[in-house]
């Protein structure tokens, strides 16, 4: 029998699958945003994407550490913007899916006594809402000054 509550096993698998997708969505945007020459948006994703990576071995620590089966072979929808708008959104969308994410699994953990797992989870949540406060940011920025001067910033860095 492991040694973790199989509900908080689920729940961390439920996240280390959205924590998968992330990481393969901002993969792809990286690699769009390197075709585009955007290097200053490349540096950016290039932090999110390590943010992710260790988001996901945290995860997966904590996963074993409760004797539990990580399942990391699902992804749920990976979406992809067509312009750097798009992706904006669409990395918005799912830092705010994410957020409700481990707030509910920070709920659950208190619930269920597991303060480990409840640091784990309001550890990450801060990094997401930090990120869905850069993204925020980021689409602000080009209601100001307009997608060609924040494109063009974004090629000159």
């Amino acid at each position: 029998m492991p040694k973790g509550n199989e509900k908080i096993i689920f729940t961390l698998n439920t996240v280390l699958v959205m924590e998968l997708t992330g990481y393969n969505q901002y993969l792809v945007n990286r690699a769009r945003y390197l075709n585009w020459q955007l290097s200053a948006l490349v540096r950016y994703i290039d932090e999110r994407i390590a943010d992710e990576a260790r988001h996901i071995d945290m995860i997966l620590d904590r996963i074993l550490y409760l004797e539990g089966v990580p399942v990391a072979g699902k992804l749920n929808p990976v979406n992809i913007g067509l312009d750097v708008p798009a992706t904006f959104r669409f990395d918005a969308a799912s830092e705010t899916g994410a957020i409700a994410a481990y707030n509910d699994g920070i709920v659950k953990a208190t619930e269920l006594r597991d303060d480990g797992t409840r640091a784990l989870f309001e550890s990450i949540l801060k990094d997401e809402e930090d990120h869905l406060n850069d993204l925020e940011a980021r689409e602000g920025q080009i209601v100001m000054v307009g997608l060609q001067v924040f494109l063009g910033q974004a090629i000159k860095e």
